[in-house]
């Protein structure tokens, strides 16, 4: 997985957070990502605002059954 904050996300600090939540809430599932795509994750600036189980739910609720159920293409 890789992660990106922009300027717009913050100053250093905002966006040193939202790197940190981000990873910590993909590490908290990551057994639960499919396997064969590779994760880019763009921050914005409520990932510096919200706590990372609140990320993580949202990777378990929304984005893995949404790329289970097809929807981004697999890599390769």
């Amino acid at each position: 997985s890789s992660d990106l904050t922009t300027k717009k996300v913050g100053n250093a600090v905002c966006r040193s957070r939202a790197r940190r939540v981000i990873r910590a809430a993909y590490d908290a599932v990551r057994d639960k990502f499919p396997k064969g795509y590779d994760y880019i994750f763009v921050a914005r600036q409520a990932a510096a605002e919200v706590k990372s189980y609140q990320i993580a739910t949202f990777f378990e609720k929304k984005a893995i059954p949404f790329i289970e159920e097809g929807g981004v293409k697999k890599n390769g």
